[in-house]
């Protein structure tokens, strides 16, 4: 039977061996940790706040059934339009503002169009236009 009690347990991550989190934590402290605090993101001090924040959020989508990291998502036809808050910072040329927010289209004529900004005002703008290229896309004239 394997030894658990050198495996730190985070959600979606089955193991991680207790010699692989000095680097992961390195990693994330370099990336940049955050939380939403309503819709405003909130740089964390470690990682370990940051998978506190993940298992929070995983906890209330189960109880709730909505996520609470879930900018917008729209359903076209066969396509997925969805906007969420990352966590981490995907600038990764290390200047600010921090990238932590993205959309992604799946499925269509625009599958795997991807577009990142800083804050949930934006991808709010950044979801409504993707969801504009999508409607444009699917568009037919009829005579």
């Amino acid at each position: 039977m394997p030894d658990d009690d050198n495996i730190l347990h985070f959600p979606h991550i089955e193991r991680i061996e207790i010699e692989h989190v000095d680097a992961l934590s390195k990693a994330l402290n370099l990336l940049g940790c955050y939380r939403l605090i309503g819709h405003t993101p909130v740089r964390l001090e470690s990682p370990i706040e940051w998978a506190n924040a993940m298992a929070e959020r995983f906890s209330l989508k189960r109880q709730h059934g909505v996520d609470p990291w879930r900018v917008d998502e729209t359903f076209l036809r066969d396509v997925h339009v969805s906007t969420v808050f990352l966590g981490l910072n995907h600038n990764f040329r290390g200047a600010d503002p921090p990238v932590l927010f993205e959309t992604m289209v799946f499925g269509g004529k625009h599958d795997n169009y991807q577009e990142r900004c800083s804050t949930w005002d934006e991808a709010e703008a950044m979801h409504a236009e993707a969801v504009e290229l999508v409607r444009r896309g699917h568009l037919r004239v009829v005579k």
